[in-house]
C-alpha cells in the first residue's frame, strides 16, 4: 500500500521584515518519514542542521489512505484533495479538477506564464498534467510553464534546469520534483535509495544557497520542502 502525506519545512530566512515575492516548493518524491525528519540529520544533514533552524518544520498531516504520485501532486499544487490515475487515457483521469497555484497566480496578478511553473525530474505523470488543471474559469490561458522531460529524469539534471530558470527566467512561484529517491525506492535497493536521500538533500541546499545569493530572490523567497511518504 502507498501513503501519500507531507512534511513541509519553510523557510523564510529574513523575510519576517520583507514580504513574501517568491515561493518554491520542492517535492522530494518517495521520501518516507522514517529515513526523513524522523531520522533527523542522519540522511538530511542540510536540510535538518542549515535550513530547519532558518524555517519551520509542519509535520501535522492526516493519512487519509492511499494516493499516487499523479492525484499527490495535483494536491499540492491545487490545495484540494484530488482523486486520479497515476496513468490514464484522457485529462479528466489524470489532470485536477480545482484551479492550480499558477493558474491562480497568473490570473490574480497579470502575470506571464514565464513568471510560474514546475521543472521536474519525473515526467509522465508529473510533467505532463502539472501546469493547468480543468477547471473552465482558468485552464489553458492561466497555464504555469513547464521543464524538463524524459531526458531530465536524474535530480543532477533536475536541478540544472533549476538553477538555469533562476539565473535566466526568474521565475517567482515554482515546484520542483526530485525523482530519484521514488526511482531507487521502487528498485527495492536500500543504499541507493538511501544515497538518492543525501544527495536529494545537497539539491536542496544548492537551491537555498543560490536563492541567497542573487538579488531578484534573496530575503524575499518562501522555500518549501515537502516529501512523499509511502511504503517501499
Amino acid at each position: 500500500m502507498r501513503k501519500f502525506g507531507v512534511i513541509a519545512l519553510l523557510l523564510a530566512g529574513s523575510l519576517w521584515a520583507q514580504p513574501v515575492k517568491n515561493v518554491f516548493v520542492v517535492v522530494i518524491d518517495g521520501l518516507r518519514n522514517s529515513e526523513g525528519f524522523e531520522a533527523e540529520s542522519l540522511y538530511l544533514k542540510h536540510i535538518w542542521n542549515d535550513l530547519r533552524p532558518q524555517g519551520t518544520i509542519n509535520q501535522k498531516f492526516w493519512n487519509r489512505g492511499w494516493t499516487a504520485t499523479t492525484s499527490g501532486h495535483t494536491t499540492i499544487l491545487s490545495g484540494v484533495r484530488q482523486f486520479l490515475l497515476n496513468n490514464g487515457s484522457n485529462p479528466q483521469e489524470v489532470r485536477s479538477t480545482d484551479p492550480l497555484m499558477f493558474e491562480y497566480y497568473r490570473s490574480q496578478f497579470g502575470a506571464p506564464e514565464s513568471s510560474c511553473g514546475v521543472i521536474v525530474g519525473k515526467w509522465g505523470n508529473v510533467g505532463d498534467i502539472a501546469d493547468y488543471a480543468l477547471e473552465p474559469s482558468y485552464g489553458i490561458a492561466d497555464k504555469g510553464f513547464q521543464r524538463g522531460d524524459s531526458t531530465t529524469g536524474s535530480d543532477t539534471a533536475c536541478s540544472k534546469l533549476v538553477h538555469a530558470a533562476m539565473n535566466l527566467q526568474h521565475p517567482s512561484l515554482v515546484m520542483v520534483n526530485l525523482g530519484d529517491v521514488d526511482n531507487y525506492g521502487h528498485q527495492d535497493t536500500w543504499a541507493n535509495y538511501l544515497a538518492a536521500i543525501t544527495r536529494a538533500d545537497s539539491v536542496v541546499y544548492e537551491f537555498w544557497k543560490h536563492i541567497q545569493a542573487i538579488p531578484p530572490y534573496t530575503d524575499t523567497t518562501l522555500s518549501q520542502q515537502d516529501r512523499d511518504d509511502r511504503d517501499l
